[in-house]
């Protein structure tokens, strides 16, 4: 009978886990983005970015568990053995669990499970080659903005000094001058 109420909170531990993509989690400026755990709480990804421990590797798959209640399961997460058994990872087909960290939200003081599973995402294979062309093509993008900024300064220096014609005439309604025979073009 024992045996059976375990497994069921194991079961209810389960089903309050997240799954966080990379690009959500380790993407910066993310902050406005929030997970929704069991249907009825939400989370944001900046709290689970903050709380994220460094040793979490972004690029594999992952699995967060929010500490909720004072009667929660602690002991599924004390190694990794003991998150896979209880069915983390592995349910999912990420491979086996290979860390479990406890992370905390220095803001809101909200505790998390952070899992890393075996297997990488290939999302996050992608973001890394997106940020790696990115970075290549930077030098290119520098070198234009350099030159059309060149080439604005010479067409002001070209331009000389613009005198305004209407300068001397009253500002009317909605900033427009008023021209009359003595201001303006002459």
């Amino acid at each position: 009978m024992t045996t059976l109420a375990v497994g069921a909170l194991a079961l209810s531990g389960c089903d309050e886990a997240i799954l966080i993509s990379t690009s959500e989690l380790g993407a910066p400026g993310s902050g406005s983005a929030s997970a929704t755990v069991s249907g009825e709480s939400t989370i944001s990804t900046s709290a689970l970015a903050r709380a994220r421990p460094v040793e979490i590797d972004v690029t594999k798959y992952g699995m967060v568990v929010p500490v909720v209640g004072d009667d929660f399961l602690h002991i599924l997460f004390k190694s990794p053995i003991h998150a896979q058994e209880a069915g983390y990872c592995l349910s999912s087909g990420y491979g086996p669990v290979t860390k479990v960290l406890q992370g905390v939200d220095p803001q809101t003081r909200q505790s998390f499970y952070f899992i890393e599973c075996e297997k990488t995402d290939p999302a996050a294979a992608s973001i890394a080659d997106r940020i790696a062309a990115l970075e290549a093509e930077q030098s290119q993008h520098d070198a234009r903005s350099a030159e059309m900024q060149a080439a604005a300064d010479a067409a002001v220096e070209a331009a000389g000094a613009y005198v305004d014609p209407y300068a001397d005439c009253p500002v009317g309604e909605g900033g427009y001058p008023i021209v009359t025979d003595d201001c303006g073009p002459q």
